[in-house]
């Protein structure tokens, strides 16, 4: 029920849906107003496009407890494995592939 709600409250107060059914940033007239050939008006696009395909999954880890609400815990290990790695420069592309299954092996079954 939460998840329902903080989706239809994010919806009505950052987006509006658009008689076609289709979700659009609020301020509707900023947009439109901004120069079609600016780099800020491409980002902003973008931006609007991203949120839309983003929306439909966006509030599962409300739904689900296991689900982190940050990515925190995944970046952290990503920043991790990469100052690890680069201290095995040279490898080959083989001992690569196996360095990072060790990796990933050894860190998933909590041998520290």
């Amino acid at each position: 029920m939460l998840f329902i709600m903080v989706k239809q409250a994010y919806i009505s107060n950052v987006l509006s849906v658009s008689t076609v059914g289709e979700l659009s940033y609020g301020n509707k007239e900023f947009v439109n107003s901004l120069p079609k050939d600016k780099i800020a008006f491409k980002d902003l696009k973008r931006t609007i496009v991203l949120i839309n395909n983003a929306l439909p999954d966006m509030f599962y880890y409300l739904k689900e407890p296991i689900i982190p609400a940050t990515t925190n815990m995944l970046e952290s290990f990503y920043s991790r494995l990469k100052a690890d790695y680069r201290r095995h420069r040279g490898l080959s592309q083989k001992h690569k592939i196996q360095y990072l299954k060790w990796y990933c092996f050894l860190k998933n079954n909590n041998i520290s």
